[in-house]
């Protein structure tokens, strides 16, 4: 028995969403399998991966040290903004309800980046208080 075009149809979109469901759920799982790997690698001064944190929802610390003073800074953020950041994400936008000094954090902990390089508040108002007077 010869199925209806509308049958067809209905068997073609629900063939559709079968694999469109089936890649977006391994694309998800290949994300939180490289976010687990990198925190518990213990990325240097970057973050770590804090004990019973099962999934990419949850929060943990990101520490920089201060490369005047070595004062240790942290900051804890939520491991789906700081994915979203790291995939390219405005960190602004991303980080909006943290200050300016708290954005330096993370930037200045992030070992991806060429130079990571962090001064804490009170070195930076130092550095720049001096360079003012001149």
């Amino acid at each position: 028995m010869a199925l209806g075009s509308e049958a067809q149809e209905w068997n073609a979109r629900q063939a559709r969403a079968g694999e469109y469901y089936a890649t977006e759920g391994r694309a998800l799982r290949d994300i939180e399998r490289e976010l687990r790997e990198m925190f518990t690698a213990g990325c240097r001064g970057e973050a770590l991966w804090g004990a019973g944190m099962t999934t990419p929802t949850d929060s943990f610390h990101v520490v920089a040290n201060c490369g005047n003073c070595s004062k240790a800074d942290s900051v804890a953020v939520s491991a789906g903004s700081y994915r979203e950041w790291k995939n390219g994400g405005d960190i602004a936008w991303v980080f909006r309800a943290l200050s300016p000094q708290q954005r330096d954090i993370l930037i200045g902990a992030d070992t991806s980046r060429p130079m990571p390089y962090y001064l804490c508040q009170v070195c930076w108002d130092l550095t720049f208080e001096e360079g003012e007077e001149e």
